[in-house]
């Protein structure tokens, strides 16, 4: 079974595959004729072929990295921060009914807005 890429996928992974390119050509001084050449066979080549081609250049660009000593600048968390327990417990306010079933049933009065008659 075939998974096709969305439009949105199929841009996202040109913009990343455009970005690693351009880096790589300037890490290994390739002359812009080759560095065009490339894009403009990422542009017009089938997009099923893409996401191994932008990965092609993705590790190549970390082995041009690695080679020359520069380290990535992101950082990756292991696990996100725990987050502080609360204590207070909130309840939810009733549901109001909808339709049919707020003819019913009767709400009860409140205690704001209900008043004792007077003698």
């Amino acid at each position: 079974m075939t998974a096709y890429l969305t439009v949105a996928e199929v841009q996202t992974l040109m913009v990343q595959a455009r970005a690693w390119v351009d880096e790589l050509a300037r890490l290994e001084g390739w002359p812009p004729v080759l560095r065009d050449d490339i894009l403009y066979r990422l542009r017009r080549g089938p997009a099923a072929g893409l996401p191994d081609q932008a990965e092609y250049f993705r590790q190549r660009l970390a082995d041009a990295r690695a080679l020359r000593g520069i380290k990535t600048e992101v950082q990756r968390m292991g696990r996100a921060p725990p987050t502080p327990a609360t204590t207070e417990v909130r309840q939810r306010a009733p549901p109001k009914r909808r339709g049919l079933a707020k003819h019913l049933y009767r709400e009860p009065p409140h205690s704001e807005h209900h008043h004792e008659p007077q003698p």
